[in-house]
C-alpha cells in the first residue's frame, strides 16, 4: 500500500512547480480534468476515497494520481486494472492487476516527464 505524498518539482526553465499526487484509492475514480479546488466541484475531491492512517476502510481497490502543473488545474485518473468486469469487478475481489495507465500518462506529456516517487 502507498501513503499519500506529493512530488513537487520546480523546472527552473518554466518557473512553476509540477505536482503529481499518487493516491491509494478504496473506489473507483472517473478520469476528470478541470479545476483542482474541491468547492468548484469539477474534479472529485481525492480525499474523500483515499486511504491514511485514520481512514477505517483500508482497502486499496485502484491506485489513482492527481496532476498538476499549475496549481489550479488538474488531471486527475485511476489505473482500471485488468479485472474482466472491470472496476466493479475490482471493488469486489482487488483481484485486478495494474495496466500501467496511471505510469503512462505521467510519461505522455512532456510537462510530467517526472520522477514519480511513492513510499512504501
Amino acid at each position: 500500500m502507498h501513503s499519500v505524498h506529493p512530488v513537487h518539482l520546480y523546472t527552473q526553465c518554466a518557473q512553476y512547480t509540477h505536482l503529481a499526487l499518487p493516491v491509494s484509492s478504496t473506489s473507483w475514480l472517473e478520469e476528470q480534468k478541470g479545476l483542482c479546488d474541491p468547492a468548484e466541484g469539477e474534479v472529485t475531491w481525492y480525499k474523500d476515497t483515499y486511504i491514511n492512517a485514520t481512514s477505517a476502510n483500508k482497502r486499496a481497490a485502484f491506485y489513482c494520481l492527481r496532476l498538476s502543473w499549475n496549481g489550479v488545474q488538474c488531471h486527475q485518473l485511476c489505473d482500471p486494472t485488468d479485472a474482466v468486469g472491470g472496476p466493479k469487478e475490482q471493488m469486489e475481489t482487488l483481484e485486478g492487476r495494474n495496466t500501467g495507465v496511471v505510469r503512462h500518462q505521467v510519461e505522455l506529456h512532456p510537462l510530467t516527464r517526472i520522477a514519480l516517487a511513492t513510499s512504501p
